[in-house]
């Protein structure tokens, strides 16, 4: 898990997060929002999808999303004329300063409770290489949090600002099994290093077991995950420059990380057949808009979903090349 691009000891880091304080600052935030009627929680009907031992959680929108009606907005400007939400931050969704560089802020469209990003001061295109005082951010909040971190690099991997935000919810996703439904396809631990591929999965991917201290000093678990982190884009294809402050782009791809685990997905397209899937789609929850889009999950399967916007493995991609070939 070490690489030498990890141990920055020159940074000037200051955790400003207090035991217990994001917990209970987030509980509080999220009442005053909802009772002031800035936050509302979107409506969902849940259901379950059992597909190879794997029950995906499937939260419908029985009505318009909120989020996505914004999007269109947002997003028939030109590049140059839209807004960053999150310069200024709207003080309503300030949750705490988590650190010199980072604040944490109340999700605004969110459909899981206590849903928080964990947000730039300044900005920081969310297409780049993240760095290690994300990381010390993210080390921060995980340690005061037992929950899911989550990051869409671009918008084909889900990312709907370009202004860096890595997103936590707190675990259990689902109210019976695994704390995220995808966890039953990981298996045992083997005990291999970064890089490591799980069968379970015909998408190019990354995974690696991890035993974070939530009482561990948040410098040393951020060097720790930052240097898992690089290993495994170099494992999945996305190639980092040597100096990794730069603004160079690898692609769209996935994050995910608890204090338990690792997971990097390149990502091709933001949706497939109709279906936008973000990294909580990778954990094992997916959004269907309508009975619709829950029929066509259905049909073509939770994980056909997943394939159908991830970046096949090589011998996934050697087959459906074959395919075609035998088709023409």
């Amino acid at each position: 898990m070490n690489d030498p691009r990890s141990a920055r000891d020159d940074e000037p880091f200051d955790v400003k997060l207090q035991v217990g304080s994001l917990w209970e600052s987030t509980v509080l935030r999220t009442r005053q929002a909802i009772e002031s009627g800035v936050l509302s929680l979107t409506p969902m009907d849940l259901v379950v999808v059992e597909r190879d031992g794997i029950g995906y959680l499937v939260r419908m929108l029985p009505g318009r999303d909120p989020k996505a009606e914004a999007g269109k907005t947002a997003n028939s400007k030109p590049e140059s004329e839209r807004v960053d939400p999150f310069l200024p931050y709207d003080e309503d969704f300030f949750v705490a300063d988590v650190t010199d560089t980072h604040v944490c802020l109340l999700n605004k469209f969110t459909v899981v409770k206590h849903h928080l990003l964990i947000v730039t001061n300044e900005f920081v295109d969310q297409r780049t290489t993240l760095t290690l005082a994300d990381f010390v951010a993210t080390a921060a909040c995980m340690a005061k949090i037992d929950g899911l971190v989550f990051y869409n690099a671009g918008s084909a991997a889900g990312a709907s600002q370009r202004h860096r935000h890595m997103q936590i919810v707190p675990l259990l996703l689902a109210e019976t099994g695994p704390p995220a439904p995808i966890e039953a396809a990981f298996g045992s631990d083997d005990g291999r290093s970064a890089g490591k591929t799980l069968p379970a999965f015909s998408f190019r991917h990354a995974f690696e077991r991890l035993n974070l201290d939530p009482s561990a000093d948040p410098l040393t678990t951020a060097r720790a995950l930052y240097g898992c982190y690089l290993s495994m884009l170099e494992a999945v294809g996305l190639h980092v420059a040597d100096e990794v402050e730069s603004d160079a782009e690898l692609g769209p791809y996935k994050l995910l990380v608890t204090r338990r685990w690792m997971f990097v997905v390149p990502r091709r397209r933001e949706a497939f057949a109709g279906i936008q899937v973000n990294a909580l789609g990778f954990a094992g929850s997916l959004l269907a808009r309508g009975r619709e889009q829950l029929a066509t999950i259905g049909q073509i399967g939770p994980m056909g979903i997943l394939n159908g916007v991830a970046v096949p493995a090589l011998s996934a991609l050697r087959r459906e090349n074959s395919f075609v070939g035998d088709r023409r």
